[in-house]
């Protein structure tokens, strides 16, 4: 199934020696780590600066949110893992803790932009209803109501001047 160069290669790395071997698994466990941030970065590709116009738009943005952050922080389990496989497992887990630092940091840029917009727009709809309201209060005062012989009320405009 492999060929011969791939032999050689995985000849080459079982000769390497064993701070060669973590840096070429540290190095694997950095790419990996950064799939969660290039990730993350797809989500601000996706969600730029200003683009949530609608709810629907914000509800979907918080949606994704929600599950980039449960993939960063699996992700970020996996790679703690993987450095307690490791000899210098400090700075594994320094990059590790970094590179999640980073994603979270995009995830929030997203969150908090969506959240703004849906405080705005449960404001703008509380103001409508407010406005609504003394529209129909203003009405009510500049009307008589005139009880009809049945009892009935009846409602007719106030005179002006009477």
């Amino acid at each position: 199934m492999t060929n011969s160069a791939d032999k050689e290669r995985l000849k080459k790395v079982i000769k390497m020696k064993i701070p060669s071997r973590l840096a070429l698994l540290s190095t694997l466990l950095m790419l990996c780590a950064s799939s969660t941030f290039a990730d993350s970065t797809a989500l601000l590709k996706r969600f730029p600066a200003g683009s949530i116009q609608t709810v629907e738009q914000a509800n979907q943005a918080l949606d994704e949110v929600n599950r980039e952050r449960a993939l960063t922080q699996e992700s970020f389990l996996d790679a703690k893992d993987e450095c307690l496989q490791q000899f210098f497992v400090s700075s594994c887990l320094n990059k590790a803790k970094e590179t999640q630092r980073q994603a979270k940091k995009i995830i929030r840029a997203v969150e908090v932009e969506a959240n703004a917009f849906l405080r705005k727009d449960k404001a703008d709809e509380r103001d409508r209803g407010v406005a609504e309201r003394q529209r129909q209060a203003e009405k009510a005062q500049g009307r008589k109501i005139i009880r009809l012989p049945d009892g009935s009320p009846d409602d007719q405009p106030n005179p002006v001047g009477q």
